[in-house]
């Protein structure tokens, strides 16, 4: 399907979610955004204010607490012409990139480096070599199974979800959230998009998935997304039932998000058309106080 190889250098904006003052990840391709601006109280504004906020145009910057980052996604489908209108688009966070030119995501060492250093995990020349030869490039699939363990005291939970799915991408959501909720959006899907239904029984049951919402799509591969998911997540939003929710829970929409994203990636396989590239997820852990940070595969 890709029709860049061997042709200019394609435009490309990735942009980079931040709601807290945090060393900027920036160059011509990777755009910080400050997302949930809306709601941000004025120190948080004030410290982010060199960047764009999620706030400006057609947006739903006040929907944060339950979006997360999906709240930049949509700013850029609505906004599109603000960034300049790339012929691929994609998504990242403060804390979690695509790691471009690195080893495989299950050869990588963790390491501990200066912050300036990350820059060469998203060097311009590197990502212009690779995106142009693909359709969508996005974070290595996390194996599922390591993470269903009993680190929170969640012994019984675990044994039923496991009991009840196994180690499987809904196993998995059944441990970590409220499982009705991936129920209820499938069967959304499966009547709204017939042509997903076929894909929706193998994807529950995979041990794998992408996590984090971090792609670069082809811009008319992203505007077959965008209305796709925010159609199903708008859904989910209006039917959920936030009460006593914590607000890590209560950004179910946001964790409903890696789901879907993960399902549309799926149905794009299956139809052998699209050119799809593993990029090693990398999770940043800063040292406050320092100029270091820690460097782990997701």
């Amino acid at each position: 399907m890709n029709d860049n190889a061997g042709s200019r250098a394609p435009s490309i904006k990735v942009l980079v979610a931040y709601h807290t003052p945090s060393p900027v990840l920036a160059n011509a391709i990777m755009m910080p955004i400050h997302v949930g601006r809306a709601l941000a109280n004025p120190e948080t504004k004030s410290a982010l204010a060199h960047m764009p906020g999620d706030d400006s145009g057609d947006s739903i910057s006040c929907l944060n607490p339950y979006y997360s980052e999906m709240t930049s996604v949509y700013w850029a489908w609505k906004n599109y012409t603000a960034i300049g209108n790339p012929d691929y688009i994609g998504f990242a966070h403060y804390r979690r990139i695509l790691g471009f030119g690195q080893e495989t995501g299950s050869d990588f060492a963790p390491r501990l480096v200066h912050v300036a250093e990350i820059q060469r995990f998203y060097a311009e020349a590197v990502i212009q070599s690779i995106v142009k030869s693909c359709d969508i490039c996005v974070a290595s699939p996390i194996d599922i199974k390591p993470r269903m363990q009993d680190a929170d005291n969640s012994h019984n939970l675990l044994n039923l979800c496991t009991a009840k799915y196994g180690r499987t991408v809904i196993g998995h959501y059944c441990y970590r959230h409220n499982v009705k909720d991936l129920s209820d959006a499938m069967s959304y899907v499966a009547a709204n998009y017939p042509g997903y239904k076929e894909t929706i029984p193998r994807f529950l049951s995979m041990d794998t998935m992408h996590t984090a919402n971090m792609f670069i799509m082809k811009r008319d591969i992203f505007f077959e997304y965008a209305p796709w998911i925010f159609a199903i997540l708008g859904h989910m939003h209006a039917k959920m039932d936030y009460t006593n929710l914590d607000p890590y829970q209560t950004r179910a929409v946001g964790f409903l998000a890696e789901r879907l994203t993960s399902l549309f990636l799926e149905n794009k396989k299956k139809t052998g058309n699209t050119i799809l590239k593993y990029i090693p997820g990398l999770k940043l852990l800063y040292r406050p106080g320092t100029d270091l940070v820690a460097i782990h595969p997701l």
